[in-house]
């Protein structure tokens, strides 16, 4: 087997930003095959690695096998102690641990392996669904951990999102006669006062703290240097704790521009898309042991397909090597210590 540093290192090498996983896929698979006690599918570019035992299969240890586009003059590289490159810390140094246990030959828990594609795209792309498609009880397991990035904390369940559309209204007249017409951007500026001033809940779930965070992110308007605008499009990302669901999210910020929203001038508040969270399911067995065993416990702010194991029954966290504040940066890196951390760690409690 190949050292855990070089298998990172060579894993970074491989471009494979969403959509274009062809080749780390076939890296990845051309390891696995090896193994005599794995059986691999292949599934379009997502490889499933099932250690082959007498009984069912418990659990899932999932990580997707994309990157966000890598920055310019930031080249792959390692010192004694780092491993840098695009996807260094989310998530090759994870998914070189997952190699590394698949094909340990000690390692016999009843566990299937995920390498799956287009995580960091839209989610139905997601190479889970491909999956889940070609093989229905592929995730029929007990438990998953998701191999994100969390400095090797346990990072409980996740945050749900929804991504909103506000559209402010207006009337257009020419900018030397304002009084005419009804300036949408300058409206749009009690609506962002909302947005800014609205106070966030901190929720306490099995010991774990979910701060909830609301933020315009993307604003477009105007039409031209001399005419009153007569609409502004704003994009609000919500991110919100577990124990409520995406409609009740959305219904929270829609409450926020009460006595504001006025249809007769074009003003419009329309969901987009929306992801329900996961709760930490920790009393499961498996995540039970990882909880023990790992000194840090936290909430994880923030998606991950935590949440598709979770709404299909399944008891999930995410734990994994790798700093998640340098995931998608220019300098982005991991430390070698890390990775070898995540793969003691696991061994042990999937071995227990």
């Amino acid at each position: 087997m190949k050292d855990l540093e070089e298998l990172c290192f060579e894993l970074v090498n491989i471009p494979s930003v969403s959509l274009g996983e062809k080749e780390i896929a076939d890296y990845v698979e051309s390891l696995l095959v090896r193994a005599d006690h794995l059986e691999v599918v292949r599934i379009v570019n997502n490889v499933v690695a099932t250690r082959k035992c007498n009984g069912p299969i418990r659990y899932i240890l999932a990580g997707h096998l994309d990157t966000v586009p890598p920055s310019l003059g930031h080249p792959v590289m390692r010192t004694d102690d780092r491993i840098y490159g695009v996807g260094a810390t989310d998530m090759k140094a994870g998914l070189a641990v997952m190699i590394a246990l698949a094909l340990d030959p000690s390692n016999t828990s009843p566990s299937r392996y995920l390498f799956y594609t287009a995580e960091e795209i839209e989610r139905s792309e997601s190479g889970i669904f491909q999956i889940e498609q070609e093989w229905p009880s592929a995730l029929a397991v007990e438990a998953a951990i998701l191999m994100e990035p969390t400095s090797v904390a346990l990072e409980a369940g996740c945050q749900g999102t929804i991504r909103a559309k506000l559209r402010v209204g207006g009337k257009r007249s020419h900018s030397a006669r304002p009084h005419k017409g009804i300036n949408a951007i300058h409206r749009s500026a009690l609506f962002l006062e909302r947005v800014a001033s609205a106070k966030q809940r901190s929720v306490e779930l099995d010991g774990c703290t979910f701060r909830e965070a609301l933020s315009a992110v993307k604003i477009s308007g105007g039409i031209a240097n001399n005419v009153v605008p007569d609409l502004v499009e704003i994009t609000i990302n919500h991110r919100f704790a577990p124990d409520c669901n995406a409609r009740e999210a959305f219904d929270y910020v829609s409450s926020l521009f009460e006595g504001l929203l006025d249809a007769e001038i074009g003003d419009s508040f329309e969901l987009v898309d929306a992801a329900d969270g996961a709760l930490p399911s920790l009393q499961n067995e498996l995540l039970d042991r990882l909880s023990r065993r790992v000194p840090i416990k936290r909430a994880k702010l923030g998606w991950t397909d935590v949440a598709t194991f979770f709404e299909r029954g399944i008891a999930a966290t995410n734990y994994g090597p790798g700093d998640p504040e340098l995931a998608h940066s220019s300098g982005e890196w991991v430390g070698v210590s890390e990775i070898h951390q995540a793969f003691e760690t696991l061994s042990e409690v999937l071995g227990h």
